[in-house]
């Protein structure tokens, strides 16, 4: 993206004003830091410091996803937690100027559980409603249980009271707690949605708690 962005026509190498013009007045990278240590951090990391040197004029903003890692990063790095990320129907934290580069997702382990299911009129159509689960095993029961709905509003909703019923094991008490409020739309009535969130939330439990070899 950055070699198309700032690639300059053969004409513009007759002017070192042309050339030391700042393409943009404010650039926004979006992904990882230092101090991380992963090639995406350094290269961003190494991005924005070229790019400041580069073009003194140009305000460049460097945007660090927040994991949960604890990593703490220099006073120049910001970071967006995910939680944050969604506003509204096609609307995200992102403001004009800035662009999402990268995601952070957390490395899998051993204890990694995860669990997807959606419901469409015909394969391949627009989900009437869906879900994406994580969750880490511990013992017999599940810990860190992560439930995001999709279909159900205008953002992705995480169901936080059903995640905590469910990390006790309870099934039931889990699709009890779901607080979804889903509007009505040309595939289905509010209610119908909030019942088949409760029927996938049921199939993607038994992912989660599908015994391992």
């Amino acid at each position: 993206m950055l070699e198309t962005v700032f690639q300059f026509k053969p004409e513009d190498e007759r002017s070192s004003a042309r050339r030391d013009r700042a393409p943009f007045g404010h650039l926004a990278l979006v992904g990882n830091a230092l101090p991380r240590k992963c090639g995406l951090a350094t290269f961003t990391s190494d991005d924005a410091d070229a790019l400041r040197q580069r073009y003194p004029t140009m305000t460049v903003d460097h945007y660090a996803m927040d994991d949960g890692s604890g990593i703490e990063y220099p006073p120049d790095i910001r970071t967006i937690n995910a939680d944050d990320f969604f506003i509204d129907l096609y609307e995200t934290a992102l403001r004009p100027d800035e662009m999402l580069t990268a995601i952070r997702v957390p490395a899998s382990t051993p204890e990694t559980r995860t669990g997807f299911a959606e419901l469409a009129r015909r394969h391949g159509d627009y989900a009437i409603v869906g879900l994406a689960a994580t969750a880490r095993a511990k013992g017999k029961g599940l810990a860190d249980v992560r439930l995001a709905f999709f279909g159900v509003g205008n953002t992705p909703l995480r169901a936080r009271k059903a995640e905590e019923a469910l990390a006790s094991g309870d099934v039931d008490a889990a699709i009890g707690a779901l607080d979804l409020a889903p509007h009505d739309d040309i595939q289905a009535t509010g209610p119908e949605k909030k019942h088949l969130a409760g029927v996938l939330l049921r199939r993607v439990a038994g992912q989660l708690m599908e015994p391992r070899a």
